[in-house]
């Protein structure tokens, strides 16, 4: 009875070792959307418009498990719907954890069953703030002047998304909203790496997020109070140089007063007054209600 109870014991651990380790959930993706909106999945397969995304916000990904999309990483919905322009789009669903910081004026909640259009979402990458102007091409190449001959570029103070792949020591891999055609759509290329003239800071995104809201701005007190809210942010030196300039235009100095000179006139003995001067004043007269003009020519 031992042996067979023992013979039981033994296989159940062989068995318990032969068992397959259950397959590993792929992890979340991280990304970030360059110029979109939140939607959410109808029960009638239409996407429902929620708000928009600020420009550079980041989020997570669902892994993709569909067989059928498996060169796509990421979970995607094909020809889905909408009911904002009823046109037909393929959604990425995505997430947001939290907010960027507690105070932020473009706070996002906390969002665990969110749709993001396809095309405005870039997988694998972060945002950060391009500080200066830099060209861009769409393809690397031997030529070593293939940037500084670029006809394109990218504006200065531009949120762009950096990629975690094919990052040179000379070049980075980028995306970002090019605004310059009638339609704005993303440009994915490579820009010479512009360190340190990026920042990947949450107050310096914050800040290019109020400074581009104030230009859209006509009223000037609404102008300076989205400034003054960047100002008083933590910023990289460039960032807050640029937004101090632009909220010092808001409040131009006053105007210099003229330059008066001055110049000291001696009196001659003859006006000063005196027993011998012709023109003396009697005080004690005027004090007493006299009216003798002590200017008045004597005869």
């Amino acid at each position: 009875m031992r042996k067979t109870l023992l013979f039981v014991c033994l296989f159940s651990l062989f068995v318990a070792a032969c068992k397959k380790e259950p397959p590993v959930q792929p992890e979340p993706i991280y990304a970030v959307v360059l110029d979109g909106a939140f939607w959410s999945l109808g029960a009638d397969g239409y996407m429902n418009y929620l708000s928009d995304v600020p420009q550079g916000q980041r989020l997570m990904a669902y892994p993709n498990t569909d067989k059928k999309e498996k060169d796509f990483p990421a979970e995607i919905r094909r020809d889905c719907p909408n009911t904002r322009d009823s046109s037909v789009r393929s959604y990425v669903h995505v997430f947001v954890e939290r907010p960027e910081t507690s105070d932020d004026a473009d706070v996002v909640p906390d969002m665990k069953d969110v749709w993001v259009q396809e095309e405005a979402v870039i997988l694998q990458a972060i945002p950060v703030l391009l500080v200066e102007k830099m060209p861009f091409v769409y393809s690397i190449e031997e030529n070593s002047a293939q940037f500084t001959e670029s006809p394109m570029s990218i504006p200065a103070n531009s949120i762009i998304a950096l990629h975690d792949k094919n990052r040179g020591l000379d070049y980075l891999m980028v995306s970002y909203r090019d605004t310059a055609e009638e339609f704005p759509i993303i440009r994915t290329g490579f820009i010479p790496n512009p360190h340190p003239f990026f920042s990947s800071s949450a107050d310096d995104l914050r800040a290019i997020r109020l400074y581009n809201q104030s230009l859209l701005e006509s009223e000037k007190e609404t102008k300076k109070t989205l400034l003054d809210a960047a100002l008083a942010l933590e910023l990289s030196p460039k960032t807050r140089a640029m937004i101090q300039s632009a909220r010092k235009e808001l409040d131009p100095p006053p105007a210099p007063k003229p330059n008066v000179s001055y110049e000291r006139v001696r009196i001659p003995p003859m006006l000063k007054g005196g027993s011998k001067s012709r023109y003396s004043v009697n005080m004690g007269e005027l004090l007493t209600g006299g009216t003798e003009d002590p200017w008045a020519k004597k005869e």
